[in-house]
């Protein structure tokens, strides 16, 4: 993550990969800031993960990049070892060209805050597999179809994610056949399950190029216990997953991605079903709860009359209750003196030593810096 001293409002977010110089590669995206926000106090972020990395400035997505390669070793290489986290403010270089008589110097980077979090999934077998897609069969495990303005359904696919370890996904196609935008229809799952204690839904997904929908995603609970989901009498509640070709929910076009959605952020929707006790259940009624999820159901709204087609696979619910902080580095302030000489080296070796990146999940959050 970078920006030059040229375009400061435009923020980089780019992983370099495959091979040794002049044979490596890189790609990546930017992301804008309002105009002579540049010098405020903002935040950035990078979320690393087996098989996707996800940039952030002020909390807003602005990047996911899911494919790459190495020719040290197979994917994820090269992102599967230790990294240092590197805080540095250059001058001259290739990215932002060589300063003239016009480079206004000393330049400072303040940093207030670097915190970095470790993922702890919880104890092991507490997560809820809703569905693998290892059947290959959806419509004799539970799966239905429903249709508004579009046609189309479910089938699947021997194409999975590499991370997930399995050998089929779901395939969903919908178009309205006239390019009119609007609600095509949908699918989902029955699957009485349990999910107390739980916190995050989350699925992969591989989404066509070039479209533009709403994907959403709605968990159906069975508050009087008769095993259905019935719009008088249960609820569901829903989030809305933008898919894109800049998401932010997830790329069109980026190749396999992990939505992870925290339960919280579901909202009651009565637009279907309207009889429930407006809470998002988790346990059974004959365990001494209010009802329980039975059904995930996703619907896809397109925004363009584009069709909208995807893979997905690995439907989880996941406990993430436990995010922990494995170093905050707070009120670090890491800047060249204005006498030109160097930081201290005490500050930059506290950032670059105590961090580890390489666990299976890890990001970095450098908070309320400015430039």
């Amino acid at each position: 993550m970078e920006s030059s001293g040229a375009n400061p409002e435009v923020i980089h977010g780019t992983i370099h990969y495959g091979d040794e110089w002049p044979y490596n590669a890189y790609s990546g995206n930017t992301t804008t800031l309002p105009n002579n926000t540049h010098g405020d106090w903002n935040e950035y972020a990078v979320e690393w993960m087996p098989g996707v990395i996800r940039w952030f400035v002020n909390g807003q997505l602005y990047s996911t990049k899911t494919s790459w390669y190495s020719t040290g070793g197979p994917f994820p290489a090269p992102f599967d070892v230790d990294f240092h986290l590197l805080l540095n403010l250059a001058v001259g270089g290739y990215f932002p060209g060589d300063p003239d008589g016009t480079t206004v110097l000393p330049q400072e980077y303040i940093i207030d805050y670097v915190r970095v979090y470790q993922e702890s999934m919880g104890p092991p077998g507490q997560d809820i597999v809703f569905d693998d897609m290892e059947h290959a069969d959806p419509f004799n495990n539970g799966w239905f179809e429903f249709f508004g303005g579009g046609s189309g359904g479910l089938g699947y696919s021997d194409y999975a994610p590499q991370l997930v370890g399995g050998s089929w996904s779901l395939t969903a196609n919908w178009s309205s056949g006239s390019s009119s935008p609007g609600y095509y229809g949908g699918f989902g799952r029955t699957n009485p399950v349990d999910i107390s204690g739980l916190t995050h839904f989350t699925f992969w997904i591989n989404p066509d190029a070039g479209q533009d929908y709403n994907l959403e995603i709605n968990l159906q609970d069975d508050d009087n216990g008769d095993g259905t989901a019935t719009p008088a009498f249960d609820d569901e509640f829903q989030y809305v997953c933008r898919v894109s070709p800049t998401g932010p929910c997830a790329i069109a076009g980026g190749g396999w991605q992990k939505v992870e959605i925290p339960l919280s952020s579901f909202t009651l929707d009565t637009s279907y079903m309207y009889g429930g006790n407006n809470v998002l259940d988790t346990t059974p009624t004959g365990q001494g709860g209010n009802g329980q999820l039975i059904n995930v159901v996703m619907a896809m709204i397109s925004n363009t009359g584009a069709p909208t087609s995807f893979l997905t696979d690995h439907w989880v619910f996941e406990n993430q209750n436990a995010i922990q902080a494995v170093v905050d580095i707070e009120d670090a302030v890491l800047h060249p003196h204005h006498d030109g000489s160097a930081a201290s080296p005490a500050q930059i070796n506290d950032v670059i030593e105590v961090v580890v990146f390489g666990a299976s999940t890890a990001g970095w959050r450098c908070g309320k810096s400015r430039h």
